[in-house]
């Protein structure tokens, strides 16, 4: 049975978030009110909301935002989305594809599921660090060093939630193809604000969440899984 470790940047944000006098730790913007939000749908949208009941749905999502969230990367097909919270996505990714024993490569610092999730699933973990010397980006040639036989999946926080840089996934998607490592991308920071194409990057998986440069409620995100790949 897999025991998952307690993130501890959440239990402290559990503790301390809602009651601080002042908050400087979140790394998504002030988020817009639901009448704000609303403001901005065209009309058939704002319908859609209207009549909308609080009932069971497609488990993978409304086929209509599988679409307008297939619109949002070059690559991306409905067919391939999952409508979860991202680190869901990221959960069932490789709850599916690691096994104990497995190697796992992810980059460091950045939300904790990312590395802990491999490490609750048996998997050896190693830590491919951002350094300040290297303008807080990853360092392309440290990764041969870390890469093994046996590593099964790449995992890279495109725009760091710790420091805001932005990793260079498309030389990464590159190394991972030619040794065929399957390759995962965290977005959370980056979805909708910087282009992407997920086939000429060669990612087999990116996760995404809605309420930050998306403009969605909070919550809501997904995941998309690359053809061929099971989930």
């Amino acid at each position: 049975m897999m025991k998952i470790k307690p993130f501890a940047l959440e239990r402290y944000f559990d503790r301390h978030e809602f009651s601080a006098k002042y908050l400087l730790s979140s790394s998504d913007c002030e988020p817009l009110a639901l009448k704000e939000l609303l403001r901005l749908a065209d009309p058939e949208s704002r319908q859609m909301w209207d009549d909308l009941f609080l009932a069971y749905t497609e488990t993978t999502g409304l086929p209509a935002l599988r679409e307008a969230i297939a619109q949002t990367y070059h690559g991306l097909e409905p067919d391939n989305i999952l409508v979860m919270a991202p680190e869901e996505g990221i959960f069932l990714f490789m709850h599916t594809l690691l096994q104990p024993g497995d190697h796992v490569v992810c980059t460091f610092p950045g939300y904790q599921s990312l590395y802990v999730l491999a490490r609750a699933s048996g998997c050896e973990v190693s830590l491919w660090s951002i350094k300040e010397e290297n303008g807080w980006h990853l360092d392309l040639d440290a990764l041969a060093g870390i890469l093994r036989d046996d590593t099964k999946l790449v995992v890279v926080n495109h725009g760091s939630n710790v420091i805001g840089a932005v990793q260079p996934i498309a030389e990464i998607g590159a190394i991972c193809r030619e040794k065929g490592i399957r390759f995962v991308v965290d977005t959370a920071q980056t979805a909708g604000v910087i282009p992407i194409d997920m086939q000429e990057m060669h990612i087999d998986a990116l996760a995404f969440t809605g309420h930050k440069s998306l403009l969605a409620p909070t919550g809501i995100g997904g995941t998309y899984v690359a053809e061929g790949v099971e989930v």
